[in-house]
């Protein structure tokens, strides 16, 4: 974290109030949170409207909306990269455009290119009135966060802690998000949260955080009149193969992955004798030493940690898109070596080992075994029968990525 005198956004601490920036936004229409007055937490993805909504309105609504029953969280995208160096910014007054220009734009671009991650992807404006709490997430870019007004508190944890967070489902609409709520967590439903390790921080106005990609972050907000801060996020790094296509971007054309790993025209005969074979099955775990062995290994190497959260990514891809909603079953089947018996000249057989293969070349050196990985993955029934609640397939969301 870097305290007092980081030149990022240093000018703007004492000029963007919430009357200054009301008063500049105008009549603009801004995505706004809400939340009623009774769930201080911000999930950013609503398919109940009891959890929240996003709604429009103008600054000056979101500012005088302290008090009126509900919690709001305003977000807004203020500048982007379009690629091949083009920057493009939100049609902004002449003023609230200066102001962006105080932001020391060269240090940021130094300090993007410092972190490997590329040049600068995106800035977004974060206000509230305080109080509200980000569940515990991580992002896959890299980024800065620029306290301006209030105060802001970080939960961190590396992403050697992945699998004692319990994330969503891959294709879930929050699968970046934590399954278990670390204000109040349950530790009988996720107990291997329990061993969660991290650190606290607190932003001050005219401090910077730096949060790199894939580390976990809970954010909750003091109670105060205004509280305010940016984001200045970094261009993705490079890709690691495959594996973090998969894990990326897979579940958005999973009958082309269903072809990859079992050939054009095989995957309907393959999914039904996997099935079968899911049926007859046990789910009985054995010793929980690999377990434990894996994940002191996951925190002594941030980057075999991200390689093992990509691997596991895209293992749940892959068995999503050849048995869909058996998925869970398949690789919890896996994880507790059900497929011993299965036949070893079948289809379901060639699937199995293809998928430990590109695992175990994902996770590159051997220290943590695809048998560990997959009961990481699957641990204390996440897949299998399930510990996500159903989410409806129409759902709201002003996440960073829906630009422009």
């Amino acid at each position: 974290m870097l305290t007092g005198g980081c030149p990022l956004a240093h000018e703007l601490v004492q000029r963007w109030s919430f009357a200054h920036l009301a008063a500049e936004f105008g009549d603009d229409a801004l995505p706004v949170h809400c939340t009623p007055r009774g769930v201080r937490s911000v999930r950013r993805v609503y398919g109940d409207a009891d959890e929240g909504c996003i709604r429009e309105r103008t600054f000056a609504d979101f500012a005088a909306s302290s008090g009126d029953g509900e919690n709001a969280y305003l977000q807004v995208m203020l500048r982007w990269a379009r690629g091949r160096g083009q920057i493009e910014s939100r049609r902004l007054g002449p003023v609230l455009s200066a102001d962006l220009e105080r932001v020391d734009w060269r240090w940021l671009e130094s300090a993007c290119d410092a972190t490997g991650d590329g040049g600068f992807e995106a800035c977004q404006l974060w206000a509230s009135h305080g109080g509200v709490s980000t569940p515990c997430h991580f992002d896959g870019s890299t980024n800065f966060v620029a306290q301006l007004r209030g105060r802001k508190h970080f939960l961190l944890l590396p992403p050697s802690e992945s699998f004692k967070l319990y994330p969503h489902p891959v294709g879930h609409p929050r699968d970046n998000f934590s399954l278990c709520d670390l204000a109040a967590p349950d530790t009988a439903t996720f107990p291997a949260v329990a061993r969660a390790r991290g650190w606290v921080c607190t932003l001050e106005p005219g401090d910077v955080l730096f949060l790199p990609r894939y580390w976990w972050h809970y954010v909750h907000q003091d109670d105060a009149a205004e509280t305010a801060s940016l984001n200045f996020w970094c261009a993705g790094g490079r890709r690691l193969g495959l594996v973090e296509r998969l894990s990326v971007g897979g579940i958005s054309d999973l009958p082309g992955v269903a072809a990859a790993f079992v050939g054009a025209g095989c995957a309907e005969a393959v999914a039904a004798e996997l099935r079968q074979h899911l049926t007859e099955a046990p789910l009985r775990y054995a010793s929980e030493s690999d377990e434990a062995a894996a994940e002191a290994m996951l925190a002594m190497d941030d980057r075999l940690a991200v390689r093992c959260l990509h691997a596991a990514r895209a293992a749940e891809v892959v068995a999503r898109a050849v048995v869909g909603a058996d998925g869970g079953r398949l690789l919890a089947a896996l994880a507790a070596g059900g497929d011993a018996r299965w036949p070893p000249e079948s289809g379901a057989r060639a699937l199995v080992e293809r998928l430990r293969r590109e695992l175990a070349e994902a996770v590159d050196d051997g220290r943590v075994s695809v048998r560990a990985l997959l009961r990481l993955l699957s641990r204390d029934g996440r897949l299998h029968p399930g510990l996500a609640a159903p989410f409806p397939e129409a759902y709201v969301s002003a996440e960073r990525g829906d630009i422009g």
